[in-house]
């Protein structure tokens, strides 16, 4: 009976110390699997993820969440954390300090069919490379990167509606930013408003492009810009967009359909003074199919972008002074008649 009572002890101990250990151990987030260390893979987690202290370097997000929120994860201070990749065809929106006071290597924000980020989603993160590759943002807002800190920031292949004024204001890259094929509608005043940043925006399409009088791209080449009224403040000669104007071209739009910005005569933009943003040379391609474009055309082998722009003033041709009335030979002979036969009738002659 004492031999039997003993061993029930000595099986509740071990029980209790094995609960003490799982219980003292750090536990992963719900949703998640810590069990192929270092890897954490976590389908539809519960935020936010507690960053386990031992053993896990490597967090890879994935599944059909609709929302990342503020402060999604949660990293102890001396936890080293190499890579976190967010890889989501659901998601719709990442919330304002998302990734809040985290420090790790690479952030990958990869073939994510992202629809919205809030400004401020990557402040204060430490990240020596965060790279958007391959989603479905619609726009950019103010202050996006404020509070960033990262050695390479890479935004690739985007579906970018929109950058907003002061996109990368205060934001800390080490090396560069790389902005490169993306797809964008608008590019708004000073959107690149940081004197600190090294910027190259390279390979992109770009439907408007508003003044940048502040702060400029380093690398600016081989983009496609639609050639509107919109743009034609890039040939001032006080804009610092001058010298880019030999290694970009034109849009597949109008009539300057891949010619290099240099070679484009600029007048033709913007036809009308109090005209911002639709010029007539628009209004002119939108109406007219191609073909009734090239027919219009003098057979001439002058070099685009210098045609002779009296072909599409849009001033009224100024009446004649004073027009001559040229009658009809049948009316002046009516006349000549009817003045014969009155004088025949009063003027008879005496015999």
């Amino acid at each position: 009976m004492k031999s039997n009572t003993r061993s029930l002890l000595l099986h509740f101990l071990e029980l209790s110390l094995l609960h003490l250990s799982v219980v003292s151990a750090d536990p992963c987030s719900r949703g998640c699997s810590c069990i192929q260390n270092p890897v954490m893979d976590c389908t539809n987690p519960t935020f936010p993820i507690i960053i386990p202290s031992v053993s896990i370097n490597y967090i890879n997000i994935v599944g059909n969440l609709s929302t990342i929120p503020a402060n999604a994860l949660r990293q102890a201070k001396k936890h080293k954390l190499t890579t976190l990749s967010i890889n989501l065809k659901e998601i719709s929106n990442i919330e304002s300090y998302a990734f809040n006071n985290l420090v790790i290597q690479k952030v990958l924000l990869h073939k994510s069919r992202i629809k919205h980020l809030e400004a401020r989603v990557f402040a204060n993160l430490t990240s020596y490379i965060l790279s958007i590759y391959n989603c479905e943002i619609d726009t950019m807002p103010s202050f996006l990167f404020e509070g960033l800190t990262s050695g390479l920031l890479s935004v690739h292949k985007n579906n970018i509606t929109t950058l907003e004024t002061n996109v990368f204001k205060s934001a800390n890259v080490d090396k560069k930013v790389s902005f490169f094929k993306n797809k964008i509608d608008a590019v708004q005043k000073n959107a690149f408003s940081n004197d600190n940043l090294t910027i190259e925006f390279y390979k992109n399409a770009i439907k408007k492009f508003y003044i940048q009088d502040s702060v400029v791209p380093s690398y600016f080449h081989f983009n496609t810009i639609m050639c509107i009224c919109s743009l034609a403040w890039m040939w001032k000669k006080d804009s610092a967009f001058n010298r880019f104007l030999a290694s970009n071209k034109c849009l597949k739009r109008n009539q300057y359909a891949d010619i290099i910005l240099k070679k484009v005569n600029q007048t033709l933009l913007c036809m009308n003074e109090n005209s911002s943003q639709t010029s007539e040379w628009e209004i002119y391609t939108t109406n007219s199919n191609t073909e009734q474009f090239e027919s219009s055309q003098p057979n001439s082998k002058e070099t685009p972008g210098t045609e002779d722009t009296t072909r599409f003033a849009t001033t009224k041709k100024s009446e004649p002074k004073s027009a001559s009335l040229k009658p009809s030979v049948n009316l002046v002979l009516i006349i000549i008649e009817s003045v014969i036969v009155v004088h025949s009738c009063y003027f008879k002659p005496v015999k």
